[in-house]
């Protein structure tokens, strides 16, 4: 039987390593969403169909990406507990994606059950795993 204290966020997790985890989520996220933003301005610019459909293909993509991105980072914004107090900041294509001014994550067993912690509520909130969600993830997965 699996123990559920594994997939809980650790207790003893200070104020600043929560938020430290948020960040590097938020700004990869954003980076995320703006490789994603990338890829569907290209296919629009290379695309030989109407510009309505085109606009309305690029749109909606986009769209979908923001959707996902806000429900992962929403997700992640419980996980951590609030981290800083307030409300969830928004995913938008002005996001900082940088993360080399971050301070470094905890160590890898801490992050590793936060991080299971937000999977396991991003996939119990939407119902699905989806190819992106695991797209996203892989490289934390090396990180811990």
């Amino acid at each position: 039987m699996a123990d559920l204290a594994k997939l809980t966020t650790p207790q003893e997790l200070t104020e600043a390593e929560r938020l430290t985890i948020f960040d590097h989520v938020f700004r990869r996220l954003a980076g995320h969403y703006h490789t994603a933003e990338l890829y569907a301005l290209a296919e629009y610019f290379n695309s030989s169909q109407r510009e309505a459909e085109k606009a309305k293909i690029q749109n909606a993509y986009t769209g979908e990406i923001r959707r996902w991105g806000q429900a992962l980072l929403e997700t992640t914004w419980i996980a951590c507990k609030e981290p800083g107090g307030g409300k969830c900041p928004e995913l938008d294509p002005l996001c900082d994606s940088s993360i080399g001014d971050l301070s470094p994550l905890p160590p890898p067993a801490v992050t590793s059950r936060v991080l299971n912690m937000i999977l396991l509520l991003h996939v119990t909130t939407s119902k699905q795993y989806s190819a992106r969600t695991r797209a996203f993830s892989v490289p934390f997965r090396a990180v811990g």
